[in-house]
């Protein structure tokens, strides 16, 4: 996690801003936040400390099951990975099968029907995750854990630190200057601390580049919302 805290990420942003005193604190927390969420990503750099897992308990002929911010606890941004667990509990000796991801216009080809073994296949759409075939009776109460990446915890003013490695502390102070200038129209400083903080997040993942990063394959499926298909 990271080493600077709220308090201190908004005094380090605030002194980038030439100490400007007529900013008021919410102000500041509000760029800190916008360049931490900004900063944490997939797209921008995939950290390992938003990688999580949430578990969905199979019900009988229930295909689609709610996956948004309130059901889970948190805002999904990746899917890594889902697996059917053979099981109403997960153990290592848990027999397990693959979930493939599939587009939504597979799965609005697709006629349901009941199959037990779990479900093969399964698509992101709007806040839910919809599964084929429809679970078995025999299938209920089993579960299909999703290895996820989420969004991280919104910072509030005090002690709290982020939960992204402390090297990317200095990182989104330059990206809170970056996006108050652009508030504050301030264009042409804006577009200097974009390309510095960009500098910033491309000089660590080039160092990740080295032999070091994680080669494992994604699903490559990205969420789908209602306004993306125009």
């Amino acid at each position: 996690m990271g080493l600077r805290t709220t308090d201190e990420l908004i005094a380090d942003t605030r002194l980038m801003l030439d100490n400007r005193t007529d900013l008021t604190a919410a102000q500041m927390l509000n760029w800190v936040n916008q360049a931490y969420n900004h900063i944490s990503q997939p797209e921008v750099r995939w950290h390992r400390e938003l990688e999580t897992v949430y578990d969905i308990t199979l019900v009988a002929a229930q295909s689609s099951y709610a996956v948004d911010s309130v059901t889970v606890g948190f805002t999904i941004l990746d899917i890594v990975d889902v697996t059917f667990y053979d099981a109403t509990a997960i153990a290592e000796t848990t027999t397990r099968r693959d979930v493939q991801p599939r587009e939504i216009n597979w799965w609005n080809r697709q006629t349901l029907s009941s199959r037990s073994g779990g479900p093969s296949h399964y698509t992101w759409w709007k806040d839910e995750i919809k599964f084929a075939s429809l679970p078995a009776t025999a299938d209920a109460s089993k579960i299909v854990r999703m290895e996820v990446y989420r969004d991280p915890a919104v910072l509030t003013a005090g002690t709290g630190t982020t939960s992204i490695n402390r090297y990317f502390d200095r990182g989104i102070a330059l990206g809170a200057k970056w996006m108050a200038e652009l508030d504050l129209g301030y264009a042409e400083q804006a577009e200097a601390s974009r390309q510095e903080y960009a500098a910033w997040i491309n000089e660590k993942r080039n160092a990740t580049n080295m032999q070091s990063r994680d080669t494992r394959q994604r699903t490559q499926i990205r969420h789908e919302s209602y306004m993306d298909r125009s």
